[in-house]
């Protein structure tokens, strides 16, 4: 396939995945833009998409020539997949979705549905996107990024779950007793 038609290819899914997977969020978008830009671990994290799409575009352009279709197309699946994931989350946390989490808020805790499985599907469906993308480019390089990632990630949640003890408390420990982290069944 052409480079320029891959790349193409790539970003209309990315950017159809993102409408359909976030038609649910209800939020106040400057608000998080500024809560995002005002917490340093927030932000750090908002980086991190960029990161996992940009590198593989970067090395599938200057490096690679060819990439091998049924790779590519296992690489779509699971991009679609992490969309699929985001949408659902989206819809089960709806209004309580906030880019910080906000003690006098009335923000009421989700353990239904998708957040039954998993505590954060976001970040899970974020990951399962990246992985995506390094199978669509076949971008070998990009999997020594997703170590690096997981742990920012994980270093993100930690405060994030802070938070939640604060605002929810045994309600939320008890959650977390329950429920996985990132990855269903797993951590």
């Amino acid at each position: 396939m052409n480079t320029n038609l891959t790349i193409i290819s790539f970003v209309f899914i990315i950017i159809i995945g993102r409408l359909f997977s976030s038609v649910h969020r209800k939020m106040n978008k400057k608000k998080s833009a500024k809560q995002i830009l005002l917490d340093p671990t927030a932000f750090i994290v908002s980086i991190i998409p960029i990161i996992g799409i940009s590198l593989p575009i970067f090395e599938y352009y200057f490096v690679k020539d060819t990439i091998n279709s049924i790779i590519s197309g296992i690489g779509v699946l699971t991009i679609l997949s992490g969309f699929i994931i985001s949408f659902f989350a989206n819809k089960e946390i709806g209004e309580n979705w906030s880019a910080s989490i906000d003690k006098d808020n009335s923000q009421k805790l989700v353990t239904s549905g998708i957040y039954s499985y998993v505590r954060h599907p976001l970040y899970f469906s974020g990951i399962i996107i990246f992985i995506g993308t390094i199978f669509y480019f076949q971008s070998w390089w990009s999997i020594a990024v997703l170590f690096p990632c997981f742990l920012i990630i994980n270093w993100r949640l930690k405060y994030e779950e802070e938070n939640l003890i604060l605002l929810f408390g045994n309600e939320y420990k008890e959650y977390m007793r329950k429920t996985k982290k990132i990855i269903p069944f797993l951590y």
